[in-house]
């Protein structure tokens, strides 16, 4: 008799404990899921089974690419475990959310005549050189025809991520209607309606919270200065914690083709990629700052998480450098009591690849950390705080090519799991 009151003792015991650890625990992550790279549009359900497998609470996923049609599936997917979501553009919010998307036909992003000009010149100029130097040579010798094209924000988003970002040889026709019956016989993910979504610029960002974690959001832009990439950020609030959280993609700097040298293609700044990549980290960083001092009894604690594209060398992980200048001046900041301003958590403590060799998806010819989550505030105590690395899972999909094993993403993941 005794030995059964322990056990049922016990067994109240152990459900409010794990009770009150469910309540006081608050799971972040952070994901690159790589949609510029291969097997996109096939590897898409497996990225929305992971997300819901996995059940973060607040995610951040960056390289969404393929369009708002990417993003709409994505969230009509996951919308009951997330109800919360955040865009670049709250414009698109409604034909993301909705649904039922009302009959309609949308405009063509880009002007027809515009991308006739453009494929003429490309054609006349830059027919014989291989996909790695056509942007460049598109730019140096076409750059008339490309900046009416830059000047159009929808347009330019459509032919980033049709044309430039996923290679697809039809995107520029894509995003102008040119042709379209020769198109829609061509490609099966076409529709007869046009450019089929609300064009403008997502940079691949989107923000996915649980519901018991509303978001507002702050800010979303992309960045003051960029060269061809388009890359920016999302900051929002959770009222709840006191905390800001930033989702981010800032420049490539492990890139085949040159950046273009200062005061060429709209008075560009930077020289090059690392300068870009750099000069956006602390334009991001000053916001979310600004946002902590300008109110500081609102918000106590920050986030800033995604694909940074830089990190430290870890040789014990067999991961090296990639500009670790940038991760370098986050991490030198200090706060008003001298004491240091920004902590990761996972570079510190854990040092695993996000972007390693091996990946079937991108071939990394080195170990690498692109991804962080970098913390600020009491509730990211080093000493209840715990991350690590996931989403790094292999996969079967089945391809134009059959059975194919590959990578989620050519990113993993990383996730912080804090007590708050």
């Amino acid at each position: 008799m005794y030995s059964l009151m322990f056990i049922y003792f016990f067994s109240i015991i152990s459900v409010i404990i794990c009770t009150r650890s469910r309540t006081n625990v608050m799971r972040l992550a952070t994901w690159n899921i790589g949609l510029e790279e291969q097997l996109a549009y096939e590897r898409t359900p497996s990225i929305i089974k992971a997300i819901r497998e996995k059940n973060i609470d607040i995610l951040c996923l960056q390289e969404v690419w393929g369009g708002p049609q990417i993003l709409r599936e994505i969230y009509q997917n996951v919308k009951d475990i997330y109800p919360h979501f955040e865009v670049v553009n709250d414009n698109m919010r409604d034909y993301i959310s909705r649904t039922q998307l009302p009959t309609q036909i949308y405009s063509p992003a880009c002007l027809a005549s515009q991308i006739t000009r453009t494929q003429i010149c490309l054609a006349t100029y830059c027919s014989d050189v291989n996909d790695e130097a056509q942007l460049v040579c598109a730019v140096t010798k076409c750059s008339t025809q490309i900046l009416a094209l830059f000047l159009n924000r929808k347009c330019w988003a459509c032919i980033f991520d049709r044309f430039v970002s996923r290679r697809d040889p039809l995107g520029m026709n894509y995003c102008g209607a040119v042709n379209l019956p020769q198109l829609i016989s061509t490609s099966s993910s076409i529709s007869p309606n046009s450019t089929e979504a609300p064009w403008d610029h997502t940079i691949g960002l989107m923000i996915l919270a649980k519901s018991q974690y509303p978001l507002k959001k702050l800010a979303a832009n992309l960045y003051s200065e960029f060269y061809m990439a388009p890359r920016g950020y999302i900051i929002v609030s959770q009222e709840n914690k006191q905390l800001i959280i930033a989702n981010i993609h800032a420049a490539t700097v492990d890139i085949s083709f040159p950046h273009a040298p200062i005061g060429t293609f709209l008075n560009n700044k930077y020289g090059s990629w690392s300068d870009e990549n750099k000069a956006q980290i602390i334009e991001l960083e000053s916001l979310v700052w600004n946002f902590l001092r300008n109110n500081k009894q609102k918000y106590k604690n920050a986030i800033m998480a995604g694909d940074f594209n830089t990190g430290i060398a870890n040789f014990e992980h067999n991961v090296l450098a990639t500009q670790p200048d940038s991760w370098n001046y986050i991490h030198r900041l200090h706060d008003t009591d001298g004491s240091t301003r920004w902590y990761d958590d996972y570079s510190e403590m854990h040092s695993l690849c996000t972007g390693c060799a091996g990946n079937l998806v991108f071939e990394y010819t080195n170990n690498y950390i692109y991804d962080h989550i970098f913390t600020y505030g009491d509730l990211f105590d080093s000493s209840k705080l715990f991350t690590r690395r996931i989403f790094d899972d292999r996969i079967k999909i089945n391809s134009t090519n059959g059975m194919v094993i590959t990578n989620l993403s050519d990113h993993c993941g990383i996730e912080l799991i804090t007590m708050c």
